[in-house]
C-alpha cells in the first residue's frame, strides 16, 4: 500500500477483527480526521472504512468456519 495512513488503518482493523474498533478511534490513532479516513478509503478502495472493515471481519469469520472446527455460535 502506497499510502501509510491506509496501510496503518488496515493493520489496526486486522488487529481488531474480534473486537471491532470504530472509525473514529482508527482516525485518532492515525492522527487524521474521520472524513480524511473516509476519503482515503474511497480513493483507494472505492468503499468506506466501515464497509471495508465489515468485509474483513466477514472474511475472517468465513475462514474460521471453513478452516477450523469452530462452531457458528462461537464465531458470532
Amino acid at each position: 500500500m502506497r499510502n501509510p495512513h491506509v496501510a496503518r488503518a488496515i493493520k489496526i482493523m486486522r488487529d481488531g477483527l474480534v473486537t471491532p474498533i470504530s472509525p473514529i478511534v482508527i482516525a485518532e490513532e492515525l492522527g487524521i480526521s474521520v472524513r480524511q479516513l473516509e476519503r482515503l478509503f474511497g480513493h483507494y478502495f472505492n468503499t468506506s472504512p466501515k464497509r471495508y472493515y465489515m468485509e474483513l471481519r466477514r472474511d475472517h469469520a468465513r475462514n474460521l468456519l471453513l478452516q477450523t472446527e469452530t462452531s457458528v455460535s462461537e464465531v458470532v
